[in-house]
């Protein structure tokens, strides 16, 4: 649950982000200016802000998969990414429930209990 309360807020913070920098980028206001970003800048920001979303979805719906004991691997890669602090759900707020996740998923009654749920 905690890989998922975190990714939601790390997806609601992309998503105003990207809106933001696609204002910026689409109004202009960008224009190499001093003191205002460059657009290459803020076009390398919103490939990172799409990055970061699609590592974010594929932490919900691994954290969903391992709620419902349905696909281990899913549930194993999005532990991984939370444990990532530049692509994780909040940066650093989803090292520890990566961490715990991998933890349980070693568990040989967990194990078992993926394989019989399949």
């Amino acid at each position: 649950m905690g890989l998922i309360v975190t990714s939601v807020l790390s997806l609601v913070v992309m998503l105003l982000s990207l809106v933001f920098s696609v204002g910026l980028l689409v109004s202009g206001a960008s224009g190499g200016v001093e003191g205002v970003t460059p657009p290459e800048v803020v076009q390398v920001r919103i490939v990172w802000e799409l990055i970061l979303l699609v590592c974010n979805t594929v932490v919900i719906a691994g954290a969903l998969q391992m709620m419902r004991l349905r696909d281990a691997n899913l549930a194993r890669v999005a532990c991984v990414l939370a444990l990532v602090p530049c692509c994780g759900p909040c940066m650093v707020l989803g090292i520890p429930f990566g961490a715990w996740g991998l933890y349980v998923m070693r568990d040989p009654e967990v194990t078992a209990a993926f394989g019989r749920s399949t």
